[in-house]
């Protein structure tokens, strides 16, 4: 998990679960962007454990994964790297020399990439990246949880029962185009709210911005919730959006 507070990325209090274990690792300025670099904790584990394999649960020029592959090749030079990918809008051409400089290494030394959907796929295919370390690898739903199923209890907990739900999970970020569903929440009838389930470094704007329209009344903030619980609030909903404004 990452907490902003501290500025590391950590994990549960037992550095053990089922096969894996957990090990914490300082981020640089992980508050703002948790992509990295890493400043305790890779390394290490790199030169001690030895890995054959090192996935990389970040985007293909992150620099953590720049990261991850500049040790690989010092250290464990058999070793395979990979990422992960889910930004489908991406440019054909870095403005910066340095950002230039990154897509070049990434390309080059990375030796695959799971893209999360096929637009992730074509816009790393765009920016270059060789199409045969491409690959889309999406990610399964839990069917036994998404059931679709009317919540009224909680709809009634909530004092949301007799409105229209128009509900959002996620982080909350400026990118997610949060601040435009709030600004149309303007010019929408009164028995339409907002539910939003979820937290992120932008929350205090989007409050900040409701507040400003007079729209609190009509915006119920759940913050974040444990996995199991998502499904319950989404149940309350009647449309759920993805207002994203990144893609």
């Amino acid at each position: 998990g990452f907490n902003p507070l501290r500025n590391k990325v950590f994990e549960i209090a037992q550095p053990f679960y089922g096969s894996y274990d957990l090990i914490p690792g300082k981020v640089y300025r992980a508050k703002s962007n948790f992509s990295g670099p890493y400043l305790t904790g890779l390394l290490r584990q790199i030169i001690f454990f030895k890995p054959d394999v090192i996935h990389i649960f970040n985007e293909a020029y992150s620099l953590i994964n720049i990261q991850a592959m500049v040790y690989r090749n010092i250290f464990r030079p058999r070793a395979k790297c990979y990422a992960q990918d889910i930004e489908n809008i991406i440019s054909k051409k870095a403005s910066w020399p340095r950002a230039q400089a990154r897509r070049r290494f990434a390309q080059k030394y990375c030796d695959g990439v799971a893209c999360w959907t096929k637009g992730a796929l074509e816009a790393l295919l765009g920016s270059g990246f060789p199409r045969q370390k491409l690959r889309v690898s999406s990610w399964g739903i839990p069917l036994d949880m998404f059931i679709p199923q009317r919540n009224s209890k909680l709809r009634k907990d909530l004092g949301i029962d007799d409105k229209f739900v128009v509900g959002f999970v996620g982080r909350l970020l400026k990118e997610k185009g949060l601040a435009t569903l709030i600004n149309a929440m303007v010019d929408l009838g009164e028995d339409v709210c907002l539910l939003f389930v979820g937290d992120g470094p932008d929350q205090k704007f989007i409050v900040q911005r409701a507040k400003q329209l007079g729209l609190d009344d009509r915006i119920r903030w759940i913050g974040r919730v444990k996995e199991e619980r998502i499904p319950q609030y989404m149940n309350t909903m009647d449309a759920l959006i993805l207002p994203s404004e990144t893609g």
